[in-house]
């Protein structure tokens, strides 16, 4: 095999790597995680988030996380993997395009998602069934034309539902139906 090609499949193979820094504080909301300069474009590479906490402060106190100056294309799954007491997450703005069925595998502490102004076309239907405990859930803004009737199925402590600046043309009724707590 010649040099040209090695290259190239090394090339080919090596997953990319992301990073970004977290500016962590103390607030009103708790204990949070700005990042910043975030970068994620590719599903499958590696995302790695520095930052030094506050005093004896430690990951597991992390309980909220937004975006300043990002693109998550797709939201790595190493936020729930570093922040297992995540209840806010705001990623509004950062040009997120898809997620899966995958996306939020651990986000049972989770109760706040904010996913506005972003490039969402689609929410699978089990995308957030692993989320029971969202009470609200912010979505505007996207491109979202279509959602299956299981979509937000499991989420029985959802309050708030925001839809509005999508290309919605019509909501079923079996959408809302199991949204008993929504307001």
């Amino acid at each position: 095999m010649s040099l040209k090609y090695f290259l190239l499949l090394s090339v080919i193979c090596i997953p990319a790597v992301y990073s970004a820094k977290c500016r962590y504080n103390s607030g009103d909301n708790g204990y949070s995680c700005e990042l910043q300069e975030a970068t994620y474009e590719t599903v499958g590479g590696t995302f790695e988030i520095t930052g030094g906490h506050e005093g004896a402060k430690e990951d597991a106190d992390v309980i909220s996380l937004n975006t300043s100056d990002a693109t998550l294309k797709y939201i790595p799954k190493e936020i729930f993997e570093k922040f297992k007491n995540l209840k806010i997450l705001e990623l509004q703005n950062v040009k997120l395009e898809v997620i899966t069925d995958e996306t939020f595998f651990d986000c049972t502490s989770l109760e706040i998602l904010h996913l506005s102004v972003n490039l969402l076309e689609n929410i699978p239907p089990s995308a957030v069934a692993k989320c029971a405990n969202i009470k609200t859930l912010e979505i505007s803004s996207n491109k979202i034309a279509t959602i299956d009737g299981d979509a937000f199925k499991d989420l029985t402590n959802l309050e708030s539902l925001f839809l509005i600046g999508n290309k919605l043309t019509t909501i079923t009724k079996a959408i809302l139906t199991p949204l008993a707590k929504l307001r």
